[in-house]
């Protein structure tokens, strides 16, 4: 079946009559390991949180020593990690528990 939608920018898909667009949050925290030789993903993604308080919420159960958790504008997270990573999944704000994966670009 085709698609009714087009890409109009990344992370901007309009249709006939709807224009759906997927934000990123600004600034955004990563979890790090403690020794910063790797950051948490899920399924190849970086996972990207819109709050602290949600990345801390996720490592609860963790140590405190084990991990860091780092503020990121947009731009610089992009900067440091798109070499590495095409695209992110990231936490809806203000809604529990939804994700969605965005591409990891400037300028959405």
């Amino acid at each position: 079946m085709k698609s009714k939608f087009k890409e109009i920018a990344p992370g901007v898909m309009v249709g006939k009559k709807i224009t759906v667009s997927f934000p990123h949050p600004d600034p955004c925290w990563i979890i790090k390991s403690k020794e910063h030789e790797g950051v948490l993903t899920g399924s190849g993604a970086l996972l990207i949180f819109s709050d602290e308080e949600k990345a801390k919420g996720l490592m609860e159960k963790e140590p405190e020593d084990s991990y860091l958790i780092e503020k990121f504008s947009w731009d610089v997270l992009v900067d440091t990690f798109g070499g590495t990573f095409s695209s992110v999944t990231v936490d809806k704000k203000n809604e529990a528990g939804f994700y969605q994966s965005v591409p990891l670009q400037k300028g959405i």
